[in-house]
């Protein structure tokens, strides 16, 4: 009888279990940035983004991160491994920000960086150099053109999740496996250019951002190494037509 006893408890806290286990957190329906901008704002590239997420444990709190990566590397970017998308031949980070849910029960994220900046920062990380450029009629610009995206990992990424401000119970159920809740190119492409921009002459040493869409006008120029380089951008002056002079470029373009 007590054998007995025992198999029927046993059985009768399985039955109560299983729909425990079941409910232990629902799995992650959507993950997505819901709206996504960049814009230049006196000489500072300014990208906002709404990253939306439906189902899991209904956090509060994830950390964000904005990657930037040469369209050349954008093969490892990101790789199979979660870790080796971030490295000297992958993505650099630019900024990681805790990232909280608003009224409206998304996550906005924040970022600016000026556009010098950035293109030195992409520069050393790709060790670009003379023969990674092109100039034609007082018109420079780096071949590798930059790419952004945004990061979200899980909570208990112990590697990424790490800055103050997430919650403690850092637990998820990641059904599906998957190596980050988001991993995110954005829609543009960032042309690192010098000398004139703009039609006007940029000091020496310094550089300009232009941000193109992935088939704008001018967002092919200059081409790739295997292609020649004797096609000026379309927005260029005529050969007959000197550009404007001017010490810096206009920043308020």
């Amino acid at each position: 009888m007590t054998r007995l006893r025992f198999v029927l408890l046993a059985s009768l806290l399985t039955l109560l279990g299983q729909p425990a286990l079941a409910q232990h957190c629902a799995p992650v329906v959507e993950s997505y940035l819901s709206e996504v901008s960049l814009k230049r704002v006196d000489g500072q590239l300014e990208l906002r983004a709404e990253y939306t997420l439906d189902g899991g444990r209904g956090q509060d709190a994830f950390q964000a991160y904005v990657l930037a990566y040469l369209e050349r590397d954008a093969a490892r970017v990101p790789a199979p491994a979660l870790a080796d998308s971030i490295g000297p031949e992958a993505a650099l980070v630019l900024h990681t920000q805790v990232i909280e849910r608003s009224d409206d029960g998304a996550f906005d994220l924040a970022f600016e960086i000026d556009e010098g900046e950035l293109a030195k920062l992409m520069i050393a990380h790709g060790k670009l150099g003379e023969d990674d450029r092109v100039e034609t009629g007082g018109w420079g610009a780096y071949r590798d053109r930059v790419r952004l995206a945004v990061f979200v990992p899980w909570l208990d990424d112990e590697q990424h999740s790490v800055l103050e401000g997430l919650p403690e119970d850092r637990h998820c159920c990641n059904y599906s496996h998957a190596p980050e809740l988001l991993f995110q190119s954005l829609p543009y492409r960032l042309r690192i250019s010098y000398g004139i921009v703009k039609a006007h002459r940029l000091e020496d040493g310094a550089f300009a951002i232009e941000i193109h869409g992935d088939r704008a006008p001018t967002s092919n120029w200059p081409p790739a190494k295997e292609q020649p380089a004797d096609a000026p951008p379309t927005d260029a002056p005529p050969a007959d037509q000197p550009p404007a002079p001017g010490p810096k470029a206009r920043r308020d373009a």
